[in-house]
């Protein structure tokens, strides 16, 4: 008997890509929302959106995750760093203590468990705090986002 197989992941209208992360071909800052964006619908310049959006990473979309890590509801978009063991956990400003909910600690313990280190923000100037994979350093998790930010312009 042949097993029906998930449906992938849609956006949906969560828009939290559109708020947290930067945007260089925008120069977009971190925890604003983009000026492209119609909020709980989506990017108003879709098919004509910068590459960096094109390109970006969102853990729920590409890893179909469980509806409850959809990012506008635990208020955490994980994003993997292109070429490196490290994703980001981009916290919503409006939702500081996200990292306490148990489904959002349980995908970080996931991730850890898979050899990902994982750095945890509230944005740009904030506290990063790293949660390193087995055998991994602090300075080779800082290596790579240096190289992931020199390559997007930040």
């Amino acid at each position: 008997m042949a097993t029906k197989s998930k449906p992938q992941n849609q956006c949906d209208g969560c828009t939290l890509c559109c708020k947290v992360p930067y945007v260089s071909e925008l120069k977009k800052p971190v925890n604003t929302l983009c000026v492209h964006c119609q909020l709980n619908v989506g990017c108003k310049i879709y098919k004509a959106r910068p590459q960096s959006c094109r390109d970006y990473t969102c853990l729920y979309i590409t890893d179909n995750l469980s509806k409850d890590l959809k990012p506008n509801e635990c208020h955490v978009v994980f994003e993997k760093l292109k070429n490196a063991p490290v994703f980001l956990a981009l916290i919503d400003p409006d939702f500081p203590d996200s990292l306490d909910n148990p489904v959002v600690t349980n995908q970080i313990f996931k991730l850890l468990r898979e050899h990902f280190s994982i750095v945890t923000t509230v944005g740009q100037g904030s506290t990063k705090n790293i949660i390193l994979a087995e055998d991994t350093t602090k300075e080779e998790v800082w290596r790579h986002i240096t190289i992931a930010y020199k390559l997007i312009n930040f």
